[in-house]
C-alpha cells in the first residue's frame, strides 16, 4: 500500500508499519503528533533517494552548526559514487555528486563549518573538503590504498588508511596541519577495519587485523600530530572477520567501544568501556541471544547518554540499546520498535536533544529525526 502524495495528518499513535512502505513521493515527510512513545518522538521521516540506482551504506553527519547530511554509496551503472543531501532546517537539499568510488570512503563535520569527505578510487586516496569558506582537493598517498577512517574534532581532522606495500600491510595518517603522510604501523597481516577517536590529549587508533584464521583489534594511542605514543596493544579477540568496531567518547570522559562478534544466530553486539583507552572493561552483550544482529553504529549526547543501533537480520528490523548515568544500566531503544524501523547498515548521530537515522531499505536511503527527552532519564520504553 501506498499514500498519494501529500500532507498525512494522524491523530493519536498509529502502528508504523504500513507507514513505513507509504513513502513514495521523494521529499515527503511525516510529521506525527508530539505525545511521546517511551522517550522519542518521532518527528520526520524522508526518503532520500528515488529508485534510480542502488543505494547503499548511509553516513549522517553534523557540522558544528549543527546541520546534518547524509552521504551514500550510489552504485550507478558504470562506475559507484559518493551521493549526499543537506538538511537546511525546512528540507533536503537536491542530490550531490562527491566523486567515484571503487574502494572505501568516510565523511565527518570540518572543525571550522561543512563537511569533509575522504574516499578511495582504485587505490587511489581524495580529500575533499566541503567547507563553504574554501572548499578544497587532495590526493595522493603511499601504495595501494585499502581501507581508511576519518574522525574530527573542534582542534581538526585526521585522517587513517591502510596500504600495501612490499607484502607488508602498513596504517598510515595526515591531519590539517601534515603535508606529508606518515607511517603509523606495519603488519604482516590484512588491515580489516581502522577507526580513529580523538581525545583531548592524544588519539586513539583502532586497528582491526585479520590474522591466523582470527580477527584482532589493535588499539595505538597517538600524539596530535599522529606520532605513536606507544606501541599498539592486542585488546580483543573475535570469531568474525570484520567486527564493524566503532568508538564515541562521552561528557565525563569515558570511551564506549562496540562491535559484532560471533557467526549466525551467535552473532551479537558487545561493549566495552575505557576511562583512558588504555585497559578496558569486560566485554557485556548488548543485543538479544538466539537473534543474529551485526552491524552496530554508537553515538553519544551531551548528557552522558550512550545509544546503539544495530540490525536483527531475520527480519531486517533496526533495534537499540542505550545507557543513561542515572540507570546505570543498558535499555532497549524500544521505540525502534514501536515504530516498526526496518533496513540494515544504519547510521546514528545525536546533537541537541535530537536522535537522527539513517539507514538502508531495499537498495534506497531513509533518513528520521526523533526527539529525546532531556535530563533525567531511566527508560526509553
Amino acid at each position: 500500500m501506498r499514500f498519494l502524495v501529500g500532507v498525512l495528518v494522524v491523530s493519536g499513535l498509529f502502528a508504523f508499519n504500513g507507514c513505513y512502505q507509504s513513502i513514495l513521493h521523494l521529499e515527503e515527510r511525516i510529521v506525527y503528533p508530539k505525545a511521546a512513545l517511551g522517550e522519542a518522538i518521532l518527528q520526520s521521516l524522508t526518503r532520500l533517494t528515488d529508485n534510480t540506482y542502488l543505494d547503499v551504506s548511509p553516513k549522517i553527519v553534523i557540522d558544528c552548526s549543527g546541520r546534518p547530511a547524509v552521504f551514500w554509496l550510489s552504485l550507478e551503472m558504470r562506475t559507484p559514487v559518493i551521493n549526499g543531501r543537506f538538511y537546511d532546517g525546512d528540507g533536503w537539499s537536491e542530490v550531490r555528486d562527491f566523486g567515484a568510488c571503487v574502494g572505501h570512503w568516510d565523511a565527518v563535520a570540518y572543525p571550522s563549518g561543512g563537511f569533509l569527505i575522504a574516499r578511495t578510487h582504485w587505490g587511489r586516496l581524495y580529500l575533499k573538503g566541503l567547507n563553504s569558506a574554501q572548499p578544497w582537493t587532495w590526493y595522493g598517498g603511499l601504495g595501494q590504498a585499502g581501507r581508511l577512517a576519518l574522525s574530527s574534532d573542534p582542534n581538526g581532522w585526521y585522517l587513517i588508511w591502510s596500504a600495501k606495500r612490499n607484502a607488508k600491510y602498513l596504517v598510515q595518517g595526515m591531519s590539517d596541519d601534515i603535508e606529508d603522510p606518515l607511517a603509523l604501523a606495519e603488519f604482516d597481516a590484512p588491515i580489516v577495519a581502522l577507526e580513529v577517536l580523538p581525545l583531548p590529549e592524544y588519539l586513539l587508533i583502532f586497528l582491526t587485523v585479520y590474522q591466523e584464521g582470527r580477527t584482532a583489534l589493535w588499539v595505538q594511542p597517538a600524539d596530535r600530530s599522529l606520532h605513536p605514543i606507544q606501541s599498539p596493544e592486542c585488546e580483543f579477540l573475535f570469531r568474525t572477520v570484520d567486527p564493524w568496531v566503532s568508538a564515541v567518547r562521552d561528557a565525563k570522559g569515558e570511551i564506549w567501544l562496540v562491535w559484532q562478534d560471533g557467526v549466525g544466530e551467535t552473532r551479537g553486539i558487545y561493549v566495552s568501556s575505557s576511562p583512558n583507552g588504555l585497559t578496558w572493561s569486560s566485554p557485556k552483550r548488548v543485543s538479544p541471544w538466539g537473534l543474529d544482529c551485526a552491524q552496530p553504529v554508537i553515538a553519544t549526547d551531551g548528557e552522558g547518554r550512550i545509544f546503539i543501533v544495530w540490525t536483527e537480520f531475520e527480519l531486517q528490523n533496526l533495534r537499540g540499546a542505550y545507557w543513561s548515568p542515572e540507570a546505570l544500566q543498558w535499555q532497549p531503544l524500544s521505540f525502534l520498535e514501536e515504530y516498526g524501523i526496518k533496513g540494515e547498515e544504519a547510521s546514528l548521530a545525536v546533537d541537541d536533544g535530537k536522535l537522527w537515522l539513517a539507514w538502508e531499505r531495499k537498495e534506497e536511503i531513509y533518513v528520521a529525526m526523533f526527539e529525546l527527552e532531556k535530563g533525567g532519564t531511566e527508560r526509553m520504553d
